[in-house]
């Protein structure tokens, strides 16, 4: 979790009251537009973190395969923990 002043963005929305130019839906739509790129304004560290973790899962997994396809070339008998003790 986010220990900085990640969440600027929603208190500056809520300062806003019924003059403002934002009507109520646009001040809900904003609210729940959650993408990569607001993700991403909220708090650069996590999502920074996020897009690490899921490289180095994409990296396992092409590890895995590719040592698969290798127990199968040569018809080796191993089990699901052992490759991941390989790994």
């Amino acid at each position: 979790m986010c220990t900085s002043n990640s969440f600027s963005k929603v208190n500056e929305l809520s300062e806003f009251d019924s003059d403002s130019e934002l009507s109520s839906n646009e001040l809900i739509k904003e609210a729940i537009e959650y993408n990569e790129e607001s993700y991403e304004k909220i708090c650069k560290s996590c999502y920074e973190k996020r897009k690490e973790d899921n490289n180095e899962i994409t990296e396992t997994e092409e590890r895995l395969r590719k040592i698969k396809g290798l127990i199968k070339y040569f018809e080796i008998e191993v089990t699901e923990g052992e490759l991941l003790m390989l790994i």
